[in-house]
C-alpha cells in the first residue's frame, strides 16, 4: 500500500470518528480494515487517537473505554457467522498488547454501525448461557385482545369461542375460526341507528387482526388500541389509533377514510399503509406500502400526500417525508423484526412490547444494529443474537431487562 492510500484511509478514519462519515464511506473503510494486511495500519491509527491528549475526547473514543474490557472476553470466542466478513478481523486472540487493537474494532462494531444479519436458521442460546442468565425465558406474544362495546360490556378474544359473539343492531360480530373478528351486516334500520363505538385492545405480548364494518382489514401490534364505530356513516369512515397498526382500506371513494392518531391525521379512500404512534416513540411514523394518503397535523395547515415507499415523520410542525425500505415497518405483521441501522433503544422498546418486559436503559449505548429476526423466538434468543453483534451482556430477572455490568 503507497503513502496516499494510507492517508486516504487516515483521512476516512478521522472523519469517521467525528461522525462525518457517509455509509458508503463507512463501508468502504471497514472493508479496508477487514483485509488481512491492514490491522497494524488500524492499531496504529487507534494508538494515534487514544494517546493524543490535545484533543478532547469524542463520544466514540469515550464508549471504546468504557467497553474495551468487556469486550475483549467477547471477542475471544467466535463471533456469530452471521456477522458480516468486514468484521472476521475480530476472530485473533488478543493478548495485552492487542489493547488498543480491540478497541478500535469496537468503536468500528459497537462504536458505529453493527452489522448483523440473524435469519431463521438460528439453532438457539447455548444451554449454560440460558441457564446462567436467562433463567427467566420470556416466551413471544401471541394473538390477544380485549373488545370493549360501547355499552362497557368487554369481550376477551382469545378465549372467545368461534363463532357470533353478540349481535347490536343490526351487526353480528364474528370471531373465524382464524381468531380474527369480523363485523358483519345483517340489517340496517336507519331510525334506530346512532355511532355507538367499539374499542379493540392488545396488551403487550398481543397482537390481533379486525375486519372494519366496511370490510377493511386492520392489523394490530401489541399495546394499540383501535376505536371505531360499529357500523360507519355514509359519508365517511374514521377510526382512532393509538400504538401501531397495519391497515388494508376498502376502496369506497365515496366514503373517504380517516385514521387519528398522535397528532395527526391519514386520509384515503383506498390503499395499504401502517402508522407507528405509540406514546413512548419520539414521532408518528406513517409508511406507505400501495396507494395514496395524505397526511395533515389538525390546526397547522401542514399536509403532506405520500407516494408508495414513501414514509412520513411527525414533527410538532411540519412533517418528514423520505423513501424507506417498507418491509421494515410491516414485517411485524407477517411474523418478523426488521432493523436497519436501527437504534438499540429503539429495538430494545419493541421487545417490551412483544415480550410484555421491562428494560433498564441505564448504562446501554447508543448502538445501531441491522437484523431480520423472527418474531416467534423466545426472549432468549433475540437477546443472544443481540449480544453476539454488540458485544453487550443482558441479564434477565423476573422480566426486567438490564445490562450486566
Amino acid at each position: 500500500m503507497n503513502l496516499e492510500d494510507t492517508e486516504h484511509i487516515r483521512a476516512l478514519f478521522q472523519k469517521y470518528l467525528k461522525g462525518q462519515c457517509s455509509r458508503q464511506e463507512t463501508e468502504q473503510l471497514m472493508a479496508y480494515f477487514g483485509q488481512d494486511k491492514l490491522p497494524e495500519l488500524l492499531r496504529d491509527f487507534i494508538k494515534e487517537e487514544l494517546h493524543n491528549e490535545s484533543k478532547p475526547e469524542s463520544e466514540a473514543l469515550k464508549r471504546v473505554r468504557a467497553y474495551s474490557d468487556r469486550v475483549g472476553e467477547h471477542l475471544r470466542r467466535e463471533i456469530n457467522p452471521h456477522i458480516k466478513t468486514s468484521t472476521r478481523i475480530v476472530h485473533r486472540r488478543l493478548s495485552g498488547k492487542w489493547h488498543a487493537f480491540a478497541a478500535a474494532i469496537l468503536l468500528l462494531v459497537v462504536a458505529g454501525v453493527s452489522w448483523m444479519y440473524i435469519g431463521r436458521s438460528f439453532k438457539g442460546v447455548p444451554e449454560v448461557v440460558s441457564n446462567a442468565r436467562y433463567g427467566n425465558d420470556v416466551s413471544p406474544g401471541s394473538n390477544r385482545a380485549i373488545l370493549t362495546l360501547a355499552n362497557g360490556n368487554k369481550i376477551d378474544l382469545d378465549s372467545a369461542v368461534t363463532g357470533t359473539l353478540v349481535t347490536l343492531k343490526g351487526i353480528n360480530i364474528v370471531k373465524k375460526e382464524t381468531g380474527l373478528i369480523s363485523y358483519e351486516a345483517e340489517k340496517r334500520d336507519d331510525h334506530a341507528w346512532k355511532p355507538e363505538y367499539n374499542t379493540i385492545t392488545t396488551p403487550r405480548g398481543g397482537q390481533y387482526q379486525l375486519i372494519l364494518p366496511d370490510g377493511s382489514r386492520v392489523w394490530l401490534n401489541a399495546a394499540s388500541s383501535l376505536r371505531f364505530p360499529a357500523r360507519f356513516e355514509d359519508d365517511e369512515r374514521m377510526v382512532e389509533l393509538t400504538g401501531e397498526a397495519y391497515f388494508e382500506v376498502a376502496h369506497q371513494p365515496h366514503r373517504p377514510f380517516t385514521v387519528k392518531s398522535k397528532g395527526q391525521s391519514v386520509h384515503v379512500l383506498g390503499t395499504e399503509f401502517n402508522i407507528n404512534a405509540y406514546p413512548n416513540e419520539a414521532t408518528a411514523g406513517t409508511t406507505l406500502v400501495k396507494g395514496s394518503i395524505r397526511i395533515r397535523k389538525p390546526g397547522s395547515g401542514t399536509a403532506r400526500t405520500l407516494k408508495p415507499g414513501q414514509q412520513a415523520l411527525l414533527y410538532p410542525d411540519s412533517f418528514l417525508v423520505k423513501t424507506v425500505n417498507t418491509e421494515e415497518y410491516t414485517a411485524w405483521k407477517n411474523g418478523d423484526f426488521r432493523f436497519n441501522e436501527a437504534d438499540l433503544h429503539y429495538i430494545l422498546r419493541q421487545m417490551e412490547r412483544w415480550y410484555d418486559i421491562e428494560v433498564d436503559y441505564r448504562n446501554i449505548p447508543h448502538l445501531k444494529l441491522s437484523a431480520a429476526i423472527s418474531r416467534d423466538k423466545k426472549l432468549s434468543g433475540i437477546l443472544y443474537m443481540i449480544e453476539q453483534a454488540s458485544g453487550l451482556v443482558f441479564t434477565l430477572e423476573e422480566r426486567r431487562l438490564s445490562l450486566s455490568l
